[in-house]
């Protein structure tokens, strides 16, 4: 049967079920997302999505395969109770189509929208319904990056949330100088231009470790669960969450609080605060920087809003959703006090920390400290260990929320109320 046929017919008798792909936080090993797949079928046999979905592109089919798709999913998702933000593939002419921009937008929050790197198409178009949907809570990821020629492109004009490395730079990078080195460049990047890094398709420890000690902070594939259905989920093995939090402790048993307290450190830093176009590109900045100097499992960056505190950026096991004011948490303690809340020790059977301490697991050890002039937000940080917060730790933390309330007197991205 050939490609346009294949897809004709299954619009006209539609056979799939849907699967769920963890993302794991690669500074916890624990899950910070799923991404929603779609398994394909013709008369009971399995169809290869990969090629199915590339055939509907190229056929010019693939806004009537994604009204469909996306429709079911939309559908689905509510009846499955996920706590994380679920990311959805969505192909570049689709997102051309108002139909389904409002079927996104009706399901924006917790929501990130996948689209690939690849092929030619021009992300400038898309300025106003992303605007949108980032607007509603949504976020972007730019998907199989590096299989494309007009990457770098993409990635500036879209300014995405995530860009997910494609398998192909991931599969064998422990091996290879070159993949090695392109990873790496990525890394760079994602600080100035302010997004997290995950790679796709690690099969294997030494693909995980080769990510980690490049700055990768997300990752997905093999090694830490295949697609399921939701109610045959396997969690991710506590052997695998165990390999990540060893290989922090060994490479940074002592944060590396000597480094920040090096006027060549100092001066790197300042120097990117003073190149960065924007508040948003100095707030990433200063939270790298937190980041690389304590590893701890999180950190968050959250603003003031007329709802509650909205995360600005959060890197590692870190999370996404608004904190409501009528939600307690540390974080809002810190903001309304304008004082730095510390709680070390601590068990999830014995206390809890709010809503800010659900969405990050539970962690043992959390410090939280107001920013701004009167304060605008909040920075923070956390680890699993009990009293991980000693006083070099914590005065990095001070220093530069102190830095950031320097630059950044004022919210950074004031909004309408």
């Amino acid at each position: 049967m050939d490609g346009v046929n294949l897809i004709q017919g299954f619009l006209n008798k539609p056979e799939y079920h849907f699967v769920f792909q963890p993302i794991v936080g690669l500074s916890s090993g624990q899950v910070i997302g799923y991404e929603l797949l779609s398994r394909l079928f013709h008369e009971g046999d399995p169809v290869d999505s990969e090629q199915f979905f590339s055939l509907a592109h190229a056929s010019g089919l693939a806004v009537e395969v994604d009204r469909f798709i996306l429709g079911a999913a939309l559908d689905a998702l509510p009846t499955f109770s996920i706590p994380h933000p679920i990311f959805i593939n969505v192909d570049p002419d689709s997102l051309a189509d108002r139909p389904i921009q409002d079927m996104l937008l009706r399901i924006s929050g917790n929501r990130v929208i996948e689209v690939t790197e690849r092929g030619d198409w021009d992300a400038s178009i898309f300025h106003d319904f992303f605007d949108e949907w980032c607007a509603r809570g949504g976020r972007l990821a730019l998907d199989d990056f590096g299989s494309g020629y007009s990457g770098l492109e993409k990635l500036v004009v879209t300014g995405p949330d995530y860009v997910k490395l494609d398998h192909r730079l991931i599969r064998g990078c422990h091996e290879s100088r070159a993949q090695q080195n392109i990873v790496g460049a990525m890394a760079q990047l994602a600080a100035p231009l302010g997004f997290q890094l995950l790679g796709e398709g690690i099969e294997t420890v030494e693909e995980l470790y080769t990510c980690m000690n490049l700055g990768v902070t997300l990752g997905q594939g093999y090694y830490f669960a295949r697609p399921q259905a939701w109610n045959e989920l396997v969690p991710v093995a506590e052997e695998v969450s165990r390999c990540v939090v060893q290989y922090h402790q060994e490479l940074h048993s002592v944060p590396d609080v000597s480094e920040m307290e090096s006027w060549t450190a100092h001066r790197a830093l300042m120097e990117k605060l003073l190149d960065a176009a924007d508040a948003q590109g100095r707030v990433h900045h200063i939270v790298h920087a937190l980041f690389d100097a304590l590893r701890p499992y999180s950190v968050s960056c959250l603003q003031a809003t007329s709802s509650g505190l909205e995360p600005i950026v959060a890197l590692g096991h870190a999370h996404l959703t608004p904190i409501s004011w009528d939600a307690p948490s540390l974080a809002q303690k810190a903001f309304m006090s304008g004082r730095m809340e510390v709680v070390q020790g601590v068990r999830s059977t014995q206390k809890s920390l709010g809503t800010l301490n659900q969405m990050l697991g539970a962690p043992a050890s959390v410090a939280i400290v107001p920013v701004g002039k009167p304060p605008w937000g909040v920075l923070g940080a956390d680890y699993k260990e009990p009293y991980a917060w000693g006083k070099q730790r914590l005065n990095v933390l001070i220093t530069l929320a102190d830095l950031m309330t320097l630059v950044l007197p004022s919210q950074p991205n004031p909004r309408p109320e």
